[in-house]
């Protein structure tokens, strides 16, 4: 009987980088399926999801990821030069492959496969890998907020004893998957929104 097959979920690097890649219910999915998973220590906490909560799913926590590691998942395995690699194994991530040769270099160095999450194709059959979409979705979400946050009045139309406030006036550019996601969040919030993009299709 052949050894499982090992995944990796790798501590990012980046000081700015909260996620993670693969939460404790993608892990247990995992373990049922008849893989391995390991965890480098504290990889989930920026997340919110401790070490226990990876272990209760079934995964090991290391320090470091361990030589036989087959498959490693991560944000952006290739963001910090303290990354190390783990030599013969294949990187699951996004990457900034089309700028930086670097990466090309690690992966040779290293004798790495590199599935680069970002050329996934954005069609209908892909949709579930399409990591630009979702990602791009949240940040529009969240540039809503931070409009709504930063700014020095209400959104909505507010009527009250004391007089009228009338709504906030936004302007989205761009309307991708990004702007069109901080459309709907401006919107439900109560501004009047125009959304603007140069792009014919949009």
């Amino acid at each position: 009987m052949s050894e499982k097959i090992t995944v990796g979920i790798l501590r990012e690097k980046d000081t700015l980088e909260n996620r993670v890649s693969l939460v404790p219910k993608d892990v247990k999915l995992l373990i049922q399926m008849g893989l391995s998973v390991e965890l480098e220590d504290g990889a989930g906490k920026k997340a919110g999801f401790l070490n226990s909560q990876y272990e209760d799913a079934g995964a090991k926590i290391s320090m470091k990821l361990s030589d036989g590691t087959n498959v490693i998942t991560s944000l952006n395995a290739f963001s910090s030069k303290d990354n190390e690699y783990v030599k013969d194994s294949l990187v699951i991530s996004t990457t900034n492959f089309r700028t930086d040769n670097k990466v090309t270099e690690i992966c040779k160095k290293n004798n790495l496969s590199l599935l680069a999450m970002e050329f996934v194709p954005r069609i209908a059959r892909a949709q579930k890998l399409d990591s630009l979409s979702s990602q791009a979705s949240i940040a529009g979400y969240k540039a809503g907020l931070i409009v709504a946050n930063s700014l020095n009045k209400y959104l909505p139309l507010m009527m009250t004893a004391a007089g009228t406030i009338p709504p906030a006036k936004v302007l989205v550019l761009g309307a991708g998957v990004a702007g069109l996601q901080a459309i709907a969040t401006v919107k439900r919030l109560g501004a009047e929104v125009t959304g603007y993009d140069i792009r014919l299709a949009a």
